[in-house]
């Protein structure tokens, strides 16, 4: 595993999407959403994720990340989802998988297989419907920004760092 550079919060908070995708942006809306209130063991990056090689590089060094992405599935616009990639989320084709054709998922199994992949790995998935061309979330997921950045929020207290690692850390300003 490689080292991060001193200073750098250990944990990531990862959008994936393509904001000019409509509902495929989620990620991205979410983590611009919650980056004002990151605690200071935490830094955000936002990434399309349709290139495996700068998804891997964004999250060298870290030792958490929570990684964000819409997903395609028969399941109502905006449910929530979190997967281990320790758990073979990587491999299998779920229900909702991601809305890339190469993406998260194949950029963790790669990941997993250099042993490079962070000590901790979650991924979020919310299910989206319109991935059309354009700006703007559809009104379904929207709707649901707040809630769901409510739950993202939760995830996020429960991968914090020991509390000697986040003293060690400062929050880039």
């Amino acid at each position: 595993p490689t080292m991060r550079p001193e200073g750098m919060p250990p944990m990531l908070l990862l959008g994936v999407g393509n904001v000019n995708r409509r509902d495929d942006g989620i990620g991205p809306a979410l983590v611009t959403r919650l980056e004002a209130d990151l605690p200071p063991f935490w830094r955000s990056a936002i990434e399309r994720g349709d290139d495996v090689a700068r998804l891997l590089a964004t999250w060298e060094g870290a030792e958490g990340v929570l990684a964000i992405d819409a997903a395609v599935s028969d399941a109502p616009a905006g449910t929530f989802a979190l997967h281990a990639a320790d758990e073979g989320w990587s491999e299998a084709r779920s229900r909702d998988p991601s809305s890339h054709g190469f993406g998260l998922r194949e950029a963790v199994a790669l990941s997993l297989a250099l042993d490079t992949l962070p000590p901790t790995f979650l991924a979020a998935s919310v299910v989206g419907v319109d991935f059309g061309h354009g700006a703007g979330l559809s009104p379904a997921l929207a709707g649901r920004l707040d809630a769901l950045a409510e739950e993202l929020a939760g995830a996020m207290a429960g991968l914090a760092p020991t509390h000697e690692e986040s003293r060690r850390c400062t929050k880039p300003r």
